[in-house]
């Protein structure tokens, strides 16, 4: 059998393996965070698109660049780059705008203590 058969088997099976790991700690902690993660405002979303938009612009300069040297790679690697490029910017924007909310709403006094306020100093 060819060796990268093999190989793509056995990573497989290792990410099987973590899956089935992780399917066991599923709790009620992963209730409270499945429902605090539903009550994100629509900010989310927007972050998102902003930032997908920020990461096509990256495309659209990416590409110019590359019109401007030697290197000619083909239609579809730069379509695929370009997608890539977008949905990063996408996942990005709603991972930091989940976070930033998540933070706000944490209920733990423990998390707020000793945290500085964003934002001018107030003497």
């Amino acid at each position: 059998m060819d060796p990268r058969i093999e190989r793509a088997r056995g990573i497989v099976e290792c990410e099987a393996k973590a899956i089935r790991q992780v399917a066991e700690r599923i709790g009620p902690t992963f209730l409270q965070a499945l429902d605090r993660m539903l009550a994100l405002r629509g900010r989310v979303v927007t972050a998102g698109l902003v930032a997908a938009l920020g990461g096509l612009a990256l495309a659209m300069l990416l590409r110019a660049l590359i019109a401007t040297t030697p290197a000619r790679p083909s239609d579809y690697s730069l379509f695929w780059g370009t997608v890539l490029l977008g949905l990063s910017g996408l996942i990005a924007g709603m991972a930091v705008e989940a976070v930033q909310q998540l933070q706000s709403r944490c209920p733990d006094p423990e998390y707020r203590r000793g945290r500085q306020r964003r934002g001018p100093r107030q003497g």
